[in-house]
């Protein structure tokens, strides 16, 4: 398919510095808007909205000499085709993985075809909560704990319906960008899966 499409975005920001922040408020809302008076073959609209709140654990509740940090993230997405078209499989959302549910596999979460393979949703949720413990200078010791789904439908967020996870990581702050691997074991496994996973990347994940 050919997409020619418009990509508004905004963001706010006042964490203390782009890499590792310690506090501070993130948000941006990503959106894009393929028409085809502008030349795309299909007409829809996807949208993401991101939040990431960083703040140090007082002392008064955890008595240790370098603060933890606390940070908690919200992912919330919708898409939906109009004037006739439908969301391309290339627009869906996915989850799944070291960057989104940590302790399933990439793409492992969401609605599947009879075949058992991955169908992506319209619209997806992602809630997650991480506490950092500094152990060095360039090193964290990480617990986090994940929820979220992907739902087919763009009007569809059923909380209920929502996958959780939750584990060990580490996380080195080298030169070159972040390096973390993590430990991620469901919290609400069915049968047939994996009790864990693990997941190793290079990069911001959070």
């Amino acid at each position: 398919f050919i997409t020619s499409a418009v990509l508004p975005s905004i963001a706010y920001s006042t964490v203390d510095r782009p890499m590792n922040p310690s506090r501070g408020l993130a948000v941006t809302f990503r959106n894009k808007l393929s028409l085809a008076s502008l030349g795309s073959d299909l007409d829809y609209y996807r949208g993401v909205v991101e939040t990431r709140y960083f703040h140090p654990v007082p002392k008064t509740v955890l008595p240790l000499k370098t603060p933890p940090i606390l940070m908690l993230r919200n992912v919330l997405g919708f898409g939906e085709g109009f004037g006739g078209d439908v969301l391309p499989i290339y627009e869906r959302f996915f989850l799944g993985g070291g960057r989104s549910l940590r302790g399933f596999s990439f793409r492992d979460v969401g609605p599947r075809d009879e075949f058992g393979r991955p169908l992506g949703g319209a619209s997806t949720f992602l809630a997650s909560a991480e506490m950092s413990f500094p152990l060095a200078n360039i090193m964290d010791v990480v617990f986090f704990v994940d929820a979220g789904n992907v739902f087919l439908k763009g009007d569809t967020l059923d909380i209920a319906d929502l996958r959780y996870s939750a584990g060990p990581g580490l996380r080195a702050n080298t030169p070159f960008g972040p390096i973390s691997i993590f430990l991620g074991y469901k919290l609400d496994r069915k049968t047939g899966e994996k009790a864990s996973e693990v997941h190793f990347d290079f990069g911001r994940s959070f």
